[in-house]
Parts: C-alpha cells; structure tokens; sequence
C-alpha cells in the first residue's frame, strides 16, 4: 500500500513537472510566436541596458517588490535585429508595465525578443512603444532563428 501510494505520489509529481516544461515550450513554439507577431506594430531583438521606474499604480513599492499594483518601467535598448516594423535608430525607448511583486527587476535587462506596439497612453504623452503584456521572449530555444522564418513568410505575401 505504502509503496503504491508513493508511485501514485511521484507520478503526480512528474505530470506537474512535465506540463509545466510543456507549457514553457509553447510559450516558445513558431505558433505563438506567429500569434503575437500578427498581435503587434513591432518585433525586434533587443539589448536592453537600463531600466527606470517612471510611474506606478497601487499601493507597494516597485523597487522593494512588496505590496500590490504594477510599475511602468522605460527601458533602454540596443536594437539587435528588426522582424517586423521600423525603428530609426540603433539605441531606442520602449515600455513595459511589471506587477509591484515581481521581485526580479534585473531581469528586464540583457537581450530579449519584444512585441511592441505605438501608444500615447504613457507618462510623455507622446506616440513611443510599449510591450505587448506577457509577450517578451528570452533569447533561448531558437526564438530568434523561428522569428526570421515567420518575418521572411511575411515578407513573401506582400
């Protein structure tokens, strides 16, 4: 009995496990990744150098990661290679909202894949580009070789 039990208990155990891993890759499949390149203005392979908190919304502390609500940071990248869109200049300004308790700020940093898109809904009133909400890629499992194959089909239907 005991010994069934903690089959049962390791199996369950390895099905979380393996759905989550599941999950992940389909955060990375060319699927999703076709998704949200239809989703957006703009799709470009960064490195981001700095981050700086501009506004916040609710109670907490954006830089404590404790408390509720959300921070909008202004990023500062380095534009690595362009999917989709134009930007006119090599280092550029986006956008991305993070919830108060996302405790690894840091993580904005270095190179990332970004699904952007034009708004005036930010702290300068102006038209500048923010992230698509849950959409930014880290630089891993081909994502970058998967975005020049969806941007060149793109290219060939015009």
């Amino acid at each position: 009995m005991r010994k069934t039990f903690l089959i049962a208990i390791f199996s369950i155990c390895f099905l979380i496990f393996a759905q989550n891993i599941l999950a992940q890759d389909d955060f990375y499949s060319s699927k999703f990744l076709k998704y949200d390149f239809k989703q957006v203005n703009v799709v470009v392979h960064v490195n981001v150098k700095s981050r700086e908190l501009v506004n916040h919304i609710g109670e907490g502390s954006c830089e404590d990661g404790k408390g509720t609500g959300y921070c909008l940071y202004r990023l500062k990248a380095d534009v690595k290679e362009i999917f989709k869109g134009k930007i006119e200049i090599v280092n550029f300004e986006f956008y991305t909202v993070v919830d108060v308790d996302y405790r690894n700020k840091d993580s904005l940093l270095g190179e990332k894949v970004v699904f952007l898109d034009w708004s005036d809904n930010y702290p300068d009133k102006k038209m500048s580009l923010g992230t698509m909400e849950n959409s930014t890629r880290s630089i891993e499992k081909d994502v970058v070789k998967k975005l020049r194959k969806i941007a060149k089909k793109k290219l060939n239907y015009l």
